[in-house]
């Protein structure tokens, strides 16, 4: 079984097999779980999509994490230790430097009532678990493709 490092470098961009260092969805994404299991399912398809990937078990150690790292992309289980997932969002959402992350939230709880109301502004996505490597790839794909035709309208000023 892959071993999770707790803080990959700057420099530790993974390539793929024939692949250009510059893949058209390479971005900085933070994948928060207090599940080992799920950490590791969700890290490895994203490294082999081309992503730099961070990870953490729960969410004070993945404020600190975003902080250091200014990922693009947030994929957060919603209940953890010390701070849940709509804790970690508010706390992202409410930090200037951090506020342009799309969060995505995962959560087990089917209960369609509570995913509307953490859907409020507060999170970008919500995600029911449990996702597929391939799945969540996809959705990584198309947010981040997202990101970079805002950013370019917003650099021509549309």
């Amino acid at each position: 079984m892959a071993k999770l490092q707790d803080k990959a470098s700057a420099h530790d961009l993974p390539k793929t097999a024939g692949a250009a260092q510059e893949t058209p969805h390479q971005g900085i994404i933070l994948v928060v779980d207090d599940s080992r299991m799920q950490l590791i399912h969700l890290v490895s398809h994203l490294k082999k999509a081309g992503y730099q990937v961070f990870d953490a078990t729960d969410g004070l150690q993945a404020l600190s994490v975003a902080k250091q790292y200014k990922p693009d992309i947030i994929l957060s289980d919603y209940f953890m230790p010390k701070m849940n997932g709509l804790e970690l969002a508010e706390a992202i959402k409410s930090d200037s430097e951090l506020s342009d992350s799309y969060f995505i939230l995962l959560t087990g709880d089917e209960n369609q009532e509570e995913r509307n109301h953490t859907h409020n502004g507060i999170v970008d996505a919500v995600i029911q678990k449990p996702i597929s490597g391939k799945d969540a790839v996809a959705r990584i794909n198309s947010v981040m493709k997202l990101k970079r035709l805002r950013a370019e309208m917003k650099s021509i000023d549309i």
